[in-house]
């Protein structure tokens, strides 16, 4: 039966695009509800006492009913819209990864993520226990990542990236022979890139946004990764390689890529084939993400236009 005969039901629908069977069932939810909230049995013997429900009641439940409906049809199509977005940013090499937590797992272990290494690869780091284990990994791989590094390196096409692009290329060659060089290189290179990609003039500047991009990403619901997928694992990828590092207050030589150390002190400790290849990938990295959002922004303006 409809919900009352002065056009309830139609007002109903007006809010949340429902069938006759489905208001028919809102209808069947405020009885119950109301049943509920007077005490009153919902046995088959209480035919009366749901007779002598008052119909405005109803017609107020109904509506509540209604407007929950639209407040979760909207709430789907947000999240639709959100899980969309999302995935378009999906790198390819992420094919491989059970879900989003991997990715974060391993970049914030200071693997780059974002389009390297190849999906085999990176869903094996994925799997591995520990960071010594991911940089075995990575090593026992080299000839294969790479491989795969070039050929993604090789699709960053941007004029004002050619600089960069070539520096990261001689990194990429020079890396199986001299690898010392190719990480401090490939390092500069990261920096300079993940700078202008964040319009920071300055290492201070881009250390706050860091940290801002760092406390989003710990925020409830994942406001980071929402807002810009590729941005904020790119800034997570390069922030164990910018953190500070200063000689002159005696720190301790960081074990991982950092750009500081390579630049101040001549360190064994950070100058490893590990860290190299590391480095490389991560100025690889961020090239080719800096590639993806200037294609991104063409294709926004052409579309608004």
């Amino acid at each position: 039966m409809p919900v009352s005969d002065d056009g309830e039901v139609s007002t109903v629908r007006s809010r949340v695009p429902v069938t006759a069977e489905q208001a028919e069932q809102i209808e069947v939810l405020a009885r119950a509800v109301l049943r509920w909230a007077l005490g009153r049995p919902s046995s088959a013997d209480d035919a009366p006492a749901e007779a002598s429900l008052p119909p405005s009641r109803v017609r107020r439940v109904a509506t509540v009913a209604g407007k929950i409906l639209a407040g979760v049809a909207a709430t789907v199509a947000t999240t639709a819209t959100t899980v969309a977005r999302i995935e378009a940013q999906r790198p390819e090499n992420w094919s491989g990864l059970a879900g989003y937590t991997e990715a974060v797992r391993l970049v914030t272990d200071g693997f780059p993520v974002l389009w390297v290494p190849d999906c085999e690869t990176l869903a094996a780091l994925a799997s591995a226990p520990d960071r010594l284990a991911r940089q075995a990994l990575l090593l026992s791989r080299r000839d294969q990542v790479l491989a795969h590094a070039q050929a993604v390196l090789a699709e960053v096409h941007s004029s004002d990236l050619a600089t960069s692009r070539l520096l990261a290329e001689q990194a990429l060659d020079c890396l199986p022979s001299f690898p010392y060089p190719a990480q401090s290189l490939a390092l500069q290179v990261a920096a300079i890139v993940t700078m202008g990609e964040t319009g920071s003039k300055t290492f201070k500047q881009l250390q706050a946004r860091l940290d801002e991009e760092l406390s989003k990403l710990t925020a409830p619901r994942g406001t980071a990764l929402i807002r810009d997928l590729g941005v904020t694992f790119m800034l997570l990828a390069a922030a164990p390689a910018l953190e500070q590092f200063r000689v002159d207050r005696g720190d301790r030589v960081p074990s991982r890529p950092n750009r500081h150390a390579v630049a101040h002190v001549l360190s064994l400790e950070q100058y490893t084939e590990a860290n190299a290849l590391e480095s490389v990938l991560l100025a690889v990295s961020v090239l080719r993400q800096a590639e993806a959002s200037r294609t991104d922004r063409l294709e926004s303006a052409a579309y608004e236009s």
